[in-house]
């Protein structure tokens, strides 16, 4: 059986069309014959085009993105994921890791507990959010804040790495400390000074 193809038309008005064609041999008053059926899908190819451009458009956005997004269906197999969720866990053929389930890509993540919660949210549509999550992605130590969140039957999320942000927090808290420190020698050693001074002014015999 042939297969259809497109081709261009032209109306009477001299407008373009998208028509697809099929055609088929049959036998007609004992001679060979061809029945060939043209139909306008000119709508639908239009259809299509702003479907691929969305797409593209969609896939742009995602990928030029810092953060993560990923998304799952309702058993936790992985639909979509973009270029800073591939680079997070070290893949980077996407084709690997489509159709794998939570589990296999984060084998860790029923100690953690983020599985349940994230089956909760598929089951009551309550999303929710999880702050300096902390995790071993591909060897090495990773925070971050993710948002998880119903799409359709399934599960979206948003992760932003914030490692560099703890890093920073935990040098400042550091600095802090260290200064405190300082703070109370400095205030002992000034304490001291002044409490001899003071026994030298008070001894008559230094006058």
């Amino acid at each position: 059986e042939e297969k259809p193809y497109e081709a261009t038309g032209i109306r009477k008005d001299g407008s373009k069309f998208i028509a697809e064609i099929i055609g088929k041999p049959i036998t007609y008053k004992g001679r060979m014959a061809r029945v060939t059926v043209m139909r306008d899908v000119t709508n639908q190819h239009n259809s299509e085009k702003i479907l691929r451009e969305s797409r593209e458009r969609l896939d742009n956005f995602m990928n030029s993105a810092s953060d993560v997004f990923a998304h799952y269906d309702e058993n936790l197999n992985l639909l979509e994921v973009n270029e800073a969720g591939l680079k997070l866990i070290n893949e980077p053929d996407k084709s690997k890791v489509i159709g794998k389930n939570i589990k296999e890509i984060f084998p860790n993540i029923e100690k953690t507990g983020r599985k349940e919660k994230y089956l909760e949210v598929i089951r009551t549509g309550k999303s929710i959010r999880i702050e300096d999550f902390k995790a071993d992605y591909a060897d090495k130590e990773v925070y971050l804040v993710v948002v998880a969140f119903k799409v359709g039957k399934g599960l979206g999320i948003i992760a932003r790495d914030v490692t560099e942000r703890r890093k920073t927090e935990e040098q400042l808290s550091r600095l802090w400390a260290s200064a405190a420190v300082s703070l109370r020698i400095i205030n002992k050693d000034l304490a001291e000074r002044c409490l001899i001074k003071s026994d030298y002014w008070l001894n008559p015999e230094n006058y």
